[in-house]
């Protein structure tokens, strides 16, 4: 658009060449390199400013829906990792009866002196479905030698021991596990009372024999 049109755009109806309160200061007639241009009603327009002033609102406009949308990306990918966890969860929890036997199988033939080949057998299919397990998140709870957590171990008895000191874990009878460090199943284990523990079991079996006699 050239400058004449433009006046005509604004209603200007006097005399570019009058000199009445209209100044040019424009580049070759071209409006788009125009820097001020006065008006009839003795406002300038600073087209280079408004055009500034625009494109610094559709930029943070723009701003403003990246974030949105990165917020949106990363609450959906959240909700889909939880989604993924739960669905592992419960496949999981039914195969953990299968880890069990597995154990107590390979136990059992090292106790009673089964062939090597066959206890190497069940241990190495043992520990490709581990392998797989803990891939999706699955952990095996500490538990031998190590001081009692109630929030992680079940215990189911306690002994007296010279070697293990009190609330000490003495064995493990079923293997606990983490998914996701959140525990699905607590270990069961059998806990040391300590000295004090064959003291009172000392009095105990006194007390006992006292009584047959």
């Amino acid at each position: 658009m050239k400058f004449t049109e433009w006046n005509k755009y604004m209603g200007y109806s006097g005399d570019i060449n009058s000199g009445d309160n209209f100044k040019e200061e424009f580049c070759n007639e071209d409006l788009e390199n125009c820097i001020n241009i006065p008006v009839n009603n003795g406002n300038k327009v600073n087209f280079h400013e408004d055009s500034s002033i625009e494109l610094k609102d559709c930029q943070n406009s723009l701003k403003r829906l990246q974030a949105d949308f990165d917020n949106y990306r990363k609450r959906t990918n959240s909700e889909k990792k939880e989604l993924e966890k739960k669905a592992n969860q419960g496949l999981i929890l039914e195969l953990l009866p299968v880890l069990d036997h597995f154990e107590i199988g390979i136990q059992t033939g090292k106790d009673h002196d089964v062939h090597e080949a066959v206890t190497d057998g069940f241990q190495i299919v043992f520990n490709q479905l581990m392998d797989v397990l803990v891939g999706n998140g699955l952990a095996v709870i500490d538990t031998e030698g190590i001081k009692f957590n109630p929030h992680v171990h079940d215990c189911i008895a306690y002994e007296p021991s010279e070697i293990y000191p009190e609330d000490t874990i003495i064995q493990q009878t079923r293997s606990g596990y983490t998914l996701y460090n959140r525990v699905i199943r607590p270990s069961k284990v059998i806990v040391s009372s300590g000295l004090n523990g064959m003291d009172m079991h000392k009095d105990a079996d006194e007390d006992g024999r006292n009584g047959w006699q």
